[in-house]
This record gives structure tokens, sequence and C-alpha cells, in this order.
């Protein structure tokens, strides 16, 4: 999956640094993309946490308007 961040204000390599931190790994797609996969072995679970730490990050780093 592609996740476009422009609207927020962060490049996609400053979302891969704050994700990062929360050990959730994505691939910077150029300067507003991410390229975000799982694997056989990542349980429902894991995505919802990932899901949870994008949504903390937007929290934490992007403007209310924005989010």
């Amino acid at each position: 999956m592609q996740v476009n961040v422009a609207a927020t204000g962060m490049t996609a390599k400053q979302w891969e640094a704050h994700l990062r931190e929360r050990s959730v790994l994505v691939r910077p797609w150029g300067p507003y993309l991410m390229r975000c996969v799982t694997h056989r072995h990542i349980y429902k679970a894991s995505v919802a946490q990932a899901i949870a730490e994008f949504r903390s990050v937007a929290e934490a780093t992007v403007p209310a308007s924005t989010v």
C-alpha cells in the first residue's frame, strides 16, 4: 500500500523516522509517498498496532487541521 503524506506537512522520510521510533517499518517511496507492506506471518493485531502508531505520529506532529 502507498500512503501519501503530502497534506501533513511532513516528508515521507520524516514520517519514516517517527514510525521507526515506534517499531513500525515503512519505506519512503518519493518525497511524500511511503510504501507499507505486510507479510504472511504478521497478525491482525500487529496491523492494528501499526495503524495506531500512524495515528499517534499524526496527533503528535501534524497540525490538527490536517489530521
